[in-house]
Parts: structure tokens; C-alpha cells; sequence
């Protein structure tokens, strides 16, 4: 679960690997739910790593969703180099992601 949410920070392409993490997160969370089942204990920290990587899958398939406009973005920060330059790539992103959402 951590891993997943390590890996969403990272850069657009490295993004997919914290969707995969989470998901197996998930996988391995309700497994462990099941198992403990029996025992008639409530696993607190199992259910919120649950609700946590649910979370980082819904986010990281935004960003997924936003691929276009989330590399824009990368590539123009990459080539700006004042404090306006990055503004204006935060303004074309935002104008890209909502004509991404009018259209879609």
C-alpha cells in the first residue's frame, strides 16, 4: 500500500506501477479479510489500507485517463524556467484537460 502510494508521485509513465501496486494491495487486503474472518476480530488497519488503496486506484485512473494533457504538462515544465513559464504550462494544462472533458 505504501508502495502504491510512493509510486504516484513518481513521474506520468512510472504512475501506471501505483495503480498495479494498489491493486494488488487490494487483492492481498480482502484475502487477508477473508482469512481473518473466522476469528470474529475486525482488522481497523486492514479496512483503512483498503479504503487507501482504493483511493490511489481512482486517482492514478484519473491520471491514466488524463495522459495527454498530464505529458503536456510534464514536457513544458521540463522546459520552463521561471515562475511564469511554469504558470503559463499550468494554464494550457488546465485548458487541455477541460477541452479533454467537454469532448469525452
Amino acid at each position: 500500500m505504501l508502495a502504491a502510494l510512493l509510486a504516484t508521485m513518481l513521474r506520468l509513465p512510472f504512475t501506471v506501477l501505483g495503480l498495479l501496486l494498489a491493486v494488488v494491495a487490494i487483492v492481498v487486503g480482502i484475502r487477508m479479510l477473508i482469512a481473518a474472518r473466522g476469528t470474529g476480530r475486525v482488522q481497523p488497519l486492514v479496512i483503512g489500507a483498503l479504503a487507501m488503496s482504493g483511493f490511489v486506484v481512482v486517482t492514478s485512473g484519473a491520471s491514466i485517463a488524463a495522459w495527454p494533457a498530464q505529458m503536456a504538462l510534464q514536457e513544458c515544465q521540463d522546459r520552463a524556467v521561471t515562475n511564469t513559464a511554469r504558470a503559463q504550462c499550468e494554464a494550457t494544462f488546465t485548458e487541455n484537460l477541460f477541452d479533454a472533458v467537454r469532448v469525452g
